[in-house]
């Protein structure tokens, strides 16, 4: 019998939005280890879609539906807030005998201090995984020696390795997601919309930024023509009719918008589109293609007119040049018919009660004047990113370690430049502009349960040390059902 590998995909703590994307990450992860590894079974377990049909995800349900596969290689990924969802897994697969190989942005940024704390974890990849993992199941399945594989971090008894980094992937080597895996039928019944990346990498260099630890800030686009092969199948082959397009800004290459959009226009692929990018790629004429092309939802990057934070944040604007750009490419949007979406962040490094206030009149103005409804998140200082690293320099309180927080829905941090009412200031802000611009069904309610908890002053203990009591926990709680 062959390498048996499970690959799951977890469910969210404090979801954003109650919908489910197919987790084309880990099926085009599945298509590379096929494409390399002949002997291989692979099964694709999702705990968010059971999260979403509203059925119990914990850990007795984790080691039940682990246990029937009988893995020999778990994978899962995490992003900050579901870290610790991400160990629940890797905990039962470790006890019942399987390596477990976590990767993810999160893995990405903290590889080292996750490997030293974290023994539920054997591998980690850092980056982008489809060859990394291919590579590595390749070499424990043939009895190789890990060291050999670029882009991994683990431990080898008390030594830590980190193998070299991995080159990013060619996009031309990428191939068809294995939706095989998927059972689609059981899709059908939530709110289900594919993502499919034309580009992977952004030219920009925005501190506040995650991706670009991932990505490697290199910006690579995929061949056109396989872009095409990847939405008849989504369209004419599954039968989706909405695409979400990943890229971190589709608008960056206007050649290579043009081109997306002309194969979108020709082919006729009968979908709608919801991309993302910047004030600053914008104009009306590709805005006009986009839309005859099927993309009906723009969300658009403002983040904030604080000119302090246009600074930090490497912005290269200045806060009269933002302003216009937003206003230009959002009341050119709804003349062309598209749903506007401008996004902001409240809190962000330099925020004083003065910056604050201009912002949100900004927010409401640009509502009066448009009509688009703003998506109102928080500045958030992931562990392992640049704008962590640069807390302390940028004047920064982090106020909690508990990282399902951060999901950029609640506040976790406060700049010391709003004073020691900072948290009011920004939840009291949050509120006017959500009532003003009638966007507080787009935007989730505060908990304010755990707000009340908060006090604007540092939380000086250690994210990891918080993560490994809270996983302590909860297997406490659930040992006996193991």
């Amino acid at each position: 019998m062959g390498l048996r590998v499970v690959l799951v995909e977890q469910s969210i703590r404090h979801a954003v939005r109650d919908e489910i994307g197919l987790s084309t990450g880990l099926l085009t992860i599945a298509s590379h280890l096929r494409r390399q590894l002949a002997d291989v079974e692979i099964s694709f377990l999702s705990l968010r879609l059971d999260q979403l049909r509203r059925q119990a995800v914990d850990l007795h349900t984790v080691w039940r539906r682990l246990e029937k596969l009988g893995p020999d290689v778990v994978g899962v990924g995490s992003w900050t807030c579901n870290f610790l969802d991400a160990l629940v897994i890797a905990a039962c697969a470790k006890r019942m005998g399987a390596i477990v190989v976590m990767g993810g942005l999160f893995p990405s940024m903290n590889d080292a201090r996750i490997a030293g704390a974290f023994p539920e974890i054997d591998f980690l990849v850092r980056g982008e995984g489809e060859g990394t993992f291919a590579d590595l199941c390749c070499a424990l399945a043939t009895g190789e020696d890990p060291r050999t594989v670029a882009g991994l971090t683990y431990r080898d008894g008390p030594e830590l390795i980190r193998t070299p980094t991995r080159s990013p992937i060619d996009l031309r080597e990428l191939v068809l997601p294995a939706y095989d895996l998927i059972p689609m039928e059981e899709y059908r019944g939530v709110r289900t919309a594919p993502g499919l990346f034309t580009s992977r990498g952004c030219p920009f260099d925005c501190v506040f930024c995650t991706l670009r630890d991932s990505w490697g800030g290199l910006y690579r686009r995929r061949p056109i023509a396989d872009i095409a092969a990847e939405l008849s199948y989504l369209t004419f082959g599954m039968g989706f009719d909405h695409i979400r397009v990943e890229d971190d800004a589709f608008t960056v290459d206007r050649h290579h918008t043009l081109e997306v959009c002309r194969i979108l226009t020709q082919v006729g692929f009968d979908a709608t589109y919801m991309v993302k990018t910047r004030v600053d790629l914008l104009d009306e004429h590709i805005m006009d293609v986009m839309f005859d092309a099927g993309v009906r939802e723009v969300l658009l990057g403002v983040e904030t007119v604080n000119p302090s934070a246009l600074t930090s944040l490497r912005k290269t604007k200045s806060p009269d040049d933002w302003q216009r750009l937003a206003h230009r490419a959002l009341s050119a949007g709804v003349r062309v018919g598209l749903q506007m979406t401008p996004v902001f962040m409240l809190g962000t490094p330099g925020e004083t009660p003065g910056t604050l206030a201009n912002l949100e009149d900004f927010i409401v103005d640009l509502y009066s004047e448009t009509g688009t409804k703003p998506y109102l998140a928080f500045a958030t200082p992931h562990p392992g990113s640049r704008l962590w690293a640069q807390r302390d320099q940028l004047g920064i309180a982090v106020l909690t370690q508990d990282l399902a927080r951060y999901t950029h829905l609640q506040p976790v941090a406060v700049p010391s430049s709003l004073g020691k009412r900072g948290l009011k200031l920004l939840c009291d802000s949050y509120d006017r502009i959500s009532t003003a611009t009638d966007s507080r069904q787009a935007n989730p309610e505060q908990d304010g349960g755990f707000l009340e908890r908060m006090r604007s002053v540092p939380d000086t203990s250690d994210w990891v040390d918080t993560t490994r009591s809270e996983l302590q926990r909860l297997i406490g709680v659930e040992k006996t059902k193991w």
